[in-house]
């Protein structure tokens, strides 16, 4: 999450902190012997939602929301019979005690904007005519459920309306199956008279959409700036993080500011919002970093927020180091914004722990602490990893190797014993001596190896005896993943 933020964004800021043209459709495979069927039907004013659950075979205890947000939004719950619809007691969850295997369950969600009972939560939010609502306020998950259960879903939208990528293609009769990680991750979905743009990325597909408003750019530029970042980021693991993601533009009124602001959410398909200044000039918006941020959570597994050290400041490192490597930037240029940032990390927090401003960075502010910390510590991992291997061993290849648990929440902890391969590998040693320490993180002695200096006029890239893995660090690398088949 980045906290680059004007107040022309701020209301859209504060709630997202918390299909257009499609492949063609395929059959999905066999089901389960226990399936749940989902329709949810958007009302024309794109204020509520009607959500029918179908149970073909057994009946779980209880419909449960997949974040606190969504336990105020129900208004009504019944099941639905023959002689007419029965109300459903609603206490936070919707109790399924009476409801047989084979009969429906309809709830009706209330999807006004302004209406947070957490502060901080993810809310909905109206850009123009379109609605931006996250599924934590109008999906409910089975309670209890296990994974030999089929869930399928599907939108039922009033003439005109779409709903932007947010789970796999449907087959021919509108089905779209859907997995574990909706219900454990909120994912964003827009829902308007949206128009899909497919941005073809190494390995993958990009599939965005523009809600209403002005922007200076074209869609040929969007194309651009989105592929640009894409492509960018696939030179962590050789390939785009994902093979399919959607991406919602927020045109943001009165800003010429290139990206105000993104946020990631993962779920059966991640799914990325971007607020965009209306003013902003393609020139200034292709080499932006925020894409790149956000892009680059994904090749990473999701975190808990208390330890987002590691992350964002993995994805605060990357978005540097792959713009150079992408040529967005010239390697001077990356290393003299990463010197600006290491500057900003030490003058901002509370003067506490890393752990502790981490654990307590959304309620004290201290982002840049906590994010540049981070990729302080990413800075001096890469080094250490290259160093301890003759120069045959990155840092990215310690992102391939946890890459496989990207799906998983981890705790830090965790995901560092899965990019060093073990215990106690180069990471694990570089981090031990700062988590608990209120210092920021002495980076200096590793710049001053790597011949990296602030000069008067801008950084100065010296000879030194690490130079050539200061160097190697801003290259390009492998070759990446083709794409022959663009958005299928």
């Amino acid at each position: 999450m980045l906290a680059r933020v004007r107040s022309a964004a701020l209301g859209i800021v504060l709630v997202l902190a918390s299909c257009g043209a499609s492949a063609p459709p395929s059959p999905p495979a066999p089901l389960p012997a226990r399936t749940v069927r989902y329709t949810f039907a958007l009302e024309p004013d794109l204020e509520h939602m009607h959500t029918t659950v179908c149970f073909e075979d057994g009946v779980p205890d209880a419909l449960a929301a997949i974040h606190e947000e969504g336990r105020a939004r129900v208004e009504t719950a019944e099941v639905l019979r023959a002689d007419g619809p029965h109300a459903l007691p609603i206490d936070g969850e919707i109790s399924l005690r009476g409801v047989a295997p084979g009969e429906c369950v309809r709830y009706r969600v209330d999807l006004a904007p302004g209406r947070r009972a957490t502060p901080g939560a993810p809310g909905s939010y109206r850009v123009g005519d379109d609605l931006v609502a996250p599924t934590s306020l109008w999906l409910r998950a089975p309670s209890p459920r296990d994974a030999s259960t089929a869930m399928l879903a599907r939108f039922v939208l009033p003439d005109g309306v779409r709903a932007s990528t947010v789970w796999p293609d449907a087959d021919e009769e509108g089905w779209m199956r859907i997995d574990e990680r909706a219900f454990r991750y909120i994912a964003y979905v827009a829902f308007g008279e949206l128009e899909v743009e497919r941005v073809p990325v190494p390995g993958g597909c990009i599939d965005a959409v523009v809600l209403d408003g002005a922007l200076q750019i074209d869609a040929e530029q969007r194309r651009a700036w989105l592929g640009t970042a894409g492509r960018a980021v696939s030179r962590v693991l050789g390939r785009f993080p994902a093979e399919r993601a959607g991406v919602i533009v927020v045109p943001t009124p009165f800003a010429d500011t290139p990206v105000l602001f993104g946020i990631v959410g993962r779920g059966a398909l991640p799914t990325i919002a971007l607020l965009v200044g209306e003013n902003a000039r393609p020139d200034a918006l292709v080499p932006d970093w925020t894409a790149v941020h956000e892009f680059t959570h994904l090749a990473s597994p999701f975190v808990e927020r208390d330890e987002a050290w590691i992350t964002e400041g993995l994805a605060t490192y990357y978005q540097q180091v792959l713009r150079a490597r992408e040529g967005m930037l010239t390697p001077e240029q990356a290393w003299n914004e990463m010197l600006h940032g290491f500057a900003r990390g030490r003058s901002e927090g509370t003067g506490r722990t890393l752990r502790e401003e981490s654990r307590d960075m959304l309620r004290t502010y201290a982002f840049g602490r906590v994010y540049w910390s981070g990729a302080a510590l990413a800075l001096m991992a890469d080094v250490a990893y290259r160093r301890s291997s003759d120069g045959q061993g990155s840092l990215d290849d310690a992102m391939v190797r946890a890459s496989d648990r990207r799906d998983e929440t981890l705790r830090a902890d965790e995901l560092v014993r899965a990019m060093d391969g073990g215990d106690g590998g180069p990471f694990a040693q570089v981090i031990a001596p700062w988590i608990d320490r209120d210092e920021f993180p002495d980076v200096d002695e590793t710049l001053a190896w790597l011949g990296v200096r602030r000069g008067v006029a801008g950084v100065e890239l010296l000879d030194a005896p690490g130079a050539a893995i200061r160097d190697a660090i801003m290259n390009p690398g492998a070759p990446l993943a083709s794409n022959p088949d663009g958005c299928r």
